[in-house]
């Protein structure tokens, strides 16, 4: 298969998969009240992130892996994630601030899932399934992608990482659906890129490995279930 049509699939897959279980996990629920609507949606993305990837392991287009990290570089992994949380979180409160000013916040939509439902299916599920599908499938079908890129602060950022993080971000511009105010969609959608680029190198530097950037999406998700229990005290 040549590069083009590897790397064009891969983005036409990916996008596939996103929108029939956004689509469908609108429209079916699973009749459990704990169970969030968007379980459907993890549900469903996880199982043809999962049979993508297995078919085109299969024939040899795909180089998924997932294997074991030693506890050392677990928690070089999760202070990573943790400095890139506190830097992108200063970074856009400030640019918010300087664009929106003091426009008056709107409902904030992770407030409807109790602490529970936001560490079980937030914090822990949503990461897997996610990174599954951006980092595990379509970060390896750019694979043609990654000798071409740019550097930062030393670090070299390829192009597959880049289109891979900014669909991540993309994809979370389903919030709108919400009612969310536009200050807390520029947030989300500046951050999630930011957190979907990192989980893309640390794929990488970890010799793609799609578990590393999993601990990480885990972290940067913790952090936040840790902020909402706070802001419920």
């Amino acid at each position: 298969m040549k590069n083009l049509t590897k790397t064009t699939l891969g983005i036409l897959i990916t996008l596939l998969i996103f929108s029939i279980s956004v689509f469908i996990g609108k429209i079916v629920k699973i009749p459990i009240e704990f169970i969030p609507s968007a379980f459907t949606n993890q549900l469903l993305m996880i199982i043809l992130s999962g049979i993508s990837i297995f078919y085109f392991q299969s024939k040899g287009l795909l180089n998924f892996s997932i294997k074991p990290i030693k506890i050392k570089l677990i928690l070089r992994i999760i202070l990573t994630a943790v400095i890139v949380f506190i830097a992108v979180t200063i970074t856009t409160s400030i640019a918010i601030k300087i664009i929106c000013g003091d426009i008056p916040k709107g409902p904030n939509p992770f407030m409807k899932y109790t602490p529970l439902q936001y560490f079980i299916f937030l914090s822990i599920i949503a990461p897997i399934v996610e990174e599954c599908l951006f980092r595990g499938f379509l970060l390896n079908m750019l694979e043609p992608f990654k000798s071409k890129g740019i550097k930062l602060f030393r670090i070299k950022l390829n192009v597959s990482v880049l289109i891979s993080g900014v669909l991540f971000g993309m994809g979370h511009l389903l919030i709108l659906t919400t009612g969310a105010d536009l200050p807390f969609v520029f947030r989300i959608l500046f951050f999630t890129t930011i957190v979907g680029i990192m989980n893309g190198y640390l794929q990488e530097e970890y010799e793609n490995n799609t578990l590393a950037p999993i601990i990480a999406h885990i972290t940067v998700n913790t952090i936040g279930f840790l902020i909402l229990l706070l802001s419920l005290l």
